[in-house]
């Protein structure tokens, strides 16, 4: 788009939505074929088989393509400029799922399934919101689902791809030093208890990091605009810029 190249930037936005879609259907259908064994693979046991059994079906079975679709779709969003809109569509995700947990838990006594159902249905509602934003810009935006955009060529495909390995890797890595650690934690004694402790206090230690992974992901259209219309002063100013905040804590390095 900083190139004000409209018809690649429509190939780009459809084919991240549709590839996104297809590599999750077929993540979700080998997930449901082959759970048990993975479960079993990653420390699950007789105890602990059945509720992570039902929360993968209905997070990542049933809901994958959802998720998935309203993360894809709140990029793409937020890569023209409505930020608001992006912020919104994920609040409301974040809060449907704090208002739908206790409803699914305790008034239909589903345990572990009902916050596994409650967190599947506000990634859709989530989805939903963004579909119809993206209704209400179709006419003032290069944005498109269009499946008559998809293109596999490779300024589209290879160009969104490198973008997108870095960070790919990045959560790969960190999803594989979980399941370590949980395995870990599964073979001493009160193993269960001991990895239920690690995500409560994981989820509240990695409040800062995600700050910093907003402000890195909300300032990548800037750079990437800067880029793209030659603008690489800019670029290099936001990213001096990027770089001091999201290491405010260390601040000397950077004197």
């Amino acid at each position: 788009m900083g190139q004000n190249d409209e018809l690649t930037a429509k190939k780009a936005s459809s084919f991240c939505f549709w590839g996104s879609i297809a590599v999750t259907a077929v993540l979700s259908i080998l997930l449901a074929i082959f759970m048990t064994p993975l479960l079993l693979f990653f420390g699950a046991d007789e105890f602990t088989l059945g509720f992570t059994t039902d929360y993968l079906f209905w997070v990542f079975v049933i809901g994958g393509i959802p998720t998935v679709a309203g993360l894809v779709l709140g990029h793409l969003v937020r890569s023209v400029g409505k930020t608001k809109e992006a912020s919104i569509g994920l609040t409301i995700g974040g809060v449907m799922n704090i208002i739908l947990d206790p409803v699914f838990i305790f008034v239909f006594h589903m345990d572990v399934a009902g916050a596994a159902v409650a967190t599947m249905l506000s990634n859709t509602i989530s989805m939903v919101y963004f579909l119809v934003i993206l209704w209400r810009i179709r006419k003032g935006t290069v944005l498109t689902l269009a499946p008559s955009y998809f293109s596999l060529e490779r300024k589209v495909a290879r160009g969104t791809l490198s973008v997108g390995f870095p960070a790919a890797i990045f959560v790969l890595l960190v999803s594989m030093s979980i399941s370590l650690l949980n395995g870990l934690l599964l073979k001493h004694e009160g193993g269960n208890i001991l990895s239920a402790a690690y995500g409560v206090t994981s989820k509240c230690g990695t409040i800062a990091l995600h700050i910093s992974i907003g402000i890195a992901q909300g300032v990548m259209p800037l750079i990437g605009y800067s880029y793209g219309a030659g603008d690489h002063c800019r670029g290099r100013c936001v990213h001096a810029v990027l770089v001091l905040v999201c290491n405010w804590h260390e601040p000397v390095q950077y004197v």
